[in-house]
C-alpha cells in the first residue's frame, strides 16, 4: 500500500461522532540516531500525549507505509518490525539495508505531528592512515617525537597507543614525546577499537640515533689447574651501528674479536703475566663514540659489600663480601673500629673455596651497641688488593620479642638491622632464690607472741 492509499481518513475520525471536546494528540519522542551493532535490534519511540483512539498512526520508511495501526502492509517482514502497544517500532536483525530515515506520524488535518529517526549500521574501526611528523622516522636523541594515527568506525573509535608492551596515557589521535632517547626506539602501534568486531592496529617503527652505549663483562671462560682463559665482553647499543675494537693499555689490539649480537668478545687464552693492564672497549658511530675501560689485575680486585645479616640471640652480625682473582686468595684482613675511634681492630677470616673466578669474604663480628665502620682487603700470590669502600652501620638494643632471628640486610639498611644490646638495668633486677616467703599474717603472730614473752 502506498501514501494514497490511506487518504480516505485524510485527518478525519474512524468515526462520526462529535470530536470536538478531544484534545489533538502530540507526538513528544524527540528525533534521535541510533547505531546499532549489525545483527542488532532497535527500538524508535513514538511517545504520544492526548487521545489518538480515534486517529490513524503510521510508520514510514522512505516514504512507504509499513505500518497503519497495528496492520503491517504487504512487503515487510512481521518478524523484522514490530509495533508496541505505545506505537513505538523494534526493527531486528539490523543490517546494511536498514541504514535509513524511519518517521511515525499521526494522519490530522493540515499538519500531521511526527517524529523521524535515523539508524545508522554500527562499523568496526579502520585506520587509514598512522604517520610521522614530515614522515621522518629517524630522530636524534633530544629531538621531539610526533605521531599521528587517523581511524574510522562508527562510533567513533578510541585509540590507544603502546611501545614494548608498555601503554601511553594518552588516547588522542597524535601522539607527542619530547625529549626522546635511546629506550624511545622500537615499533609504535596504534589500536583504534570501538567494541564494534576486532579492534584495528597498525604499527611503525622509530629509530633513535644516539652514540653508542658501552658496557663491559668479565667472565671467565675455561678454568684448568694450570691454565686459565677469560671473556672480556663488550655490549654495545648503538644507532646507527657503530665501529668497535678493543685495546690495551691505549694500544688496538689484533686479536680475533667474536660478535655476537650485541656482544664484542675478547678471549684471553691461558691468562699469563703479559696479559695484566687496562683493557679499553671503543665504539665510535655517526653520532659520536664512547668506552669503557677494564683492569685486568693478578691481584684480587676490590672487594664489594654483598650482604650482612644479624643474630640477635647470639648479638652477632654476619658480614659477605665478594672479591675476584685470577690466582688463589691466600689472605684475608678485615679491619672493624667504632665510628668515634682512631685504632681499627682486625679480623682474619677463612679462606674458602672459589666459585669460578669470585671468592666470599664471610665473617662474623660481636659488637656491643653503637656506631661501626668495616672495611676488608685481599691478598694472593701477587699482592695486597684495594680495600673495600667503608661500610657503616649501627648496632642498637634487641628487642626479641618483636623480631626474627635472621634476616638480610644491605648497606643502605646496615644501621638499621645489625645486632642491637639488650638493655641491663640493675634497679629492674629481681630475685631468683625459691625459697618460700612467710605469709604475712604468721609475721604478726609472730612479733605479738615475742612482745608478750617479754613481759
Amino acid at each position: 500500500m502506498q501514501k494514497d492509499e490511506y487518504d480516505e481518513y485524510d485527518g478525519e475520525s474512524q468515526d462520526d461522532g462529535d470530536d470536538d471536546d478531544d484534545v489533538a494528540p502530540v507526538i513528544t519522542s524527540n528525533p534521535e540516531t541510533k547505531v546499532v551493532k549489525p545483527g542488532a535490534s532497535v527500538l524508535l519511540p513514538c511517545d504520544i500525549e492526548g487521545t489518538f483512539d480515534s486517529y490513524v498512526v503510521v510508520w514510514e520508511i522512505n516514504d512507504k507505509i509499513i505500518f497503519q495501526d497495528r496492520l503491517i502492509l504487504s512487503g515487510f517482514d512481521a518478524n523484522k518490525y514490530e509495533l508496541m502497544e505505545n506505537k513505538s517500532m523494534v526493527i531486528n536483525n539490523i543490517n546494511e539495508d536498514d541504514e535509513t530515515d524511519y518517521t511515525c506520524k499521526i494522519m490530522i488535518k493540515n499538519e500531521a505531528p511526527k517524529v523521524t529517526h535515523k539508524v545508522i549500521l554500527a562499523k568496526a574501526p579502520i585506520i587509514t592512515s598512522l604517520i610521522a611528523e614530515k614522515n621522518v622516522q629517524e630522530y636524534k636523541s633530544g629531538d621531539t617525537l610526533n605521531l599521528t594515527c587517523i581511524a574510522s568506525g562508527l562510533p567513533k573509535p578510541k585509540i590507544i597507543w603502546s611501545l614494548k608492551g608498555k601503554t601511553f596515557s594518552s588516547q588522542d589521535k597524535t601522539l607527542i614525546i619530547e625529549n626522546i632517547k635511546h629506550a624511545d626506539s622500537g615499533s609504535y602501534q596504534c589500536l583504534a577499537d570501538n567494541s564494534i568486531g576486532q579492534p584495528a592496529h597498525q604499527s611503525l617503527t622509530i629509530q633513535v640515533m644516539h652514540k653508542p652505549i658501552v658496557s663491559i663483562q668479565k667472565l671467565p671462560s675455561n678454568i684448568g689447574e694450570d691454565s686459565y682463559d677469560i671473556d672480556l665482553k663488550c655490549v654495545v647499543h648503538s644507532t646507527p651501528g657503530a665501529i668497535v675494537e678493543w685495546r690495551k693499555n691505549g694500544v688496538k689490539l689484533d686479536n680475533k674479536i667474536r660478535i655476537k649480537n650485541n656482544f664484542h668478545i675478547l678471549t684471553l687464552a691461558q691468562v699469563k703475566e703479559s696479559d695484566f693492564g687496562t683493557y679499553t672497549c671503543h665504539a665510535v658511530n655517526q653520532v659520536g663514540e664512547n668506552e669503557q675501560h677494564i683492569s685486568l689485575m693478578n691481584t684480587p680486585s676490590k672487594p664489594v659489600y654483598l650482604e650482612g645479616s644479624r643474630d640477635e640471640k647470639a648479638k652477632d652480625v654476619n658480614l659477605i663480601f665478594d672479591v675476584e682473582s685470577i690466582f688463589p686468595i691466600t689472605e684475608y684482613t678485615l679491619y672493624y673500629k667504632k665510628h668515634s675511634d682512631e685504632k681499627w681492630m682486625e679480623e682474619k677470616p677463612v679462606v674458602h673455596e672459589a666459585e669460578g673466578n669470585v671468592f666470599k669474604i664471610k665473617q662474623t663480628l660481636y659488637l656491643p651497641e653503637g656506631s661501626f665502620e668495616v672495611k676488608v682487603k685481599a691478598k694472593n700470590m701477587h699482592g695486597w688488593s684495594e680495600e673495600s669502600k667503608v661500610l657503616h652501620f649501627k648496632t642498637k638494643k634487641s628487642h626479641h620479642q618483636h623480631q626474627h632471628k635472621h634476616h638480610n640486610t644491605s648497606p643502605e639498611e646496615a644501621h638499621e638491622t645489625m645486632p642491637k644490646e639488650s638493655p641491663v638495668k640493675e634497679s629492674q633486677s629481681t630475685s631468683t632464690s625459691s625459697e618460700p616467703k612467710m605469709p604475712m599474717a604468721t609475721l604478726v603472730c609472730l612479733m605479738f607472741a615475742s612482745i608478750l614473752f617479754r613481759y
